[in-house]
């Protein structure tokens, strides 16, 4: 379990790194229905909430509870609410905010028994890369800028990437 708790950031890290902004026929396909599907959105948050899950499992079979362990818990447990999440990781994609964010993922990585706490931050932040820009919600929001991007075969990373 140790293993898998010191090596899980440089795993989120080469993993987000090798998929962002990628041009493949599966990233594509991702883009499109992240834009398109609130299903899938709802299954993005999930899998989010998974990974948090994963980790926090593994950290208390390792070194048991703490501040830190309960810090993460109410983080991970704030993600239950789809809209909440939603709103939070729009919030993130805003520079101020990520600002904030990873200052405070710094200070918490710093000190042992908040590391949780920075851990669960951090995929997070790297969750919000991933979601659509709002910009891109607003625009969508015209019927005519729907239809041309819903039935356009081009590339959507320049509007799924605009924040």
């Amino acid at each position: 379990m140790q293993f898998l708790i010191q090596f899980y950031p440089a795993i989120i890290t080469t993993l987000s790194l090798y998929f962002y902004k990628r041009d493949s026929k599966w990233m594509q396909l991702f883009y499109r229905r992240m834009t398109f599907s609130y299903n899938f959105r709802k299954l993005f948050v999930l899998s989010l909430l998974f990974l948090l899950l994963s980790f926090n499992f593994c950290y208390l079979n390792a070194y048991g509870t703490g501040f830190g362990f309960y810090g993460a818990t109410l983080i991970w447990m704030g993600l239950f609410f789809f809209e909440h999440t939603e709103r939070f990781l729009f919030r993130i994609q805003e520079r101020h905010v990520l600002g904030m964010l990873l200052l405070a993922k710094l200070i918490f990585a710093c000190n042992g028994q908040t590391w949780p706490i920075a851990m669960n931050i951090y995929v997070l932040i790297v969750g919000s890369i991933f979601y659509p820009a709002k910009a891109l919600f607003k625009k969508l929001s015209s019927p005519q800028d729907f239809s041309r991007m819903a039935s356009s075969k081009e590339t959507i990373i320049k509007e799924y990437y605009s924040r």
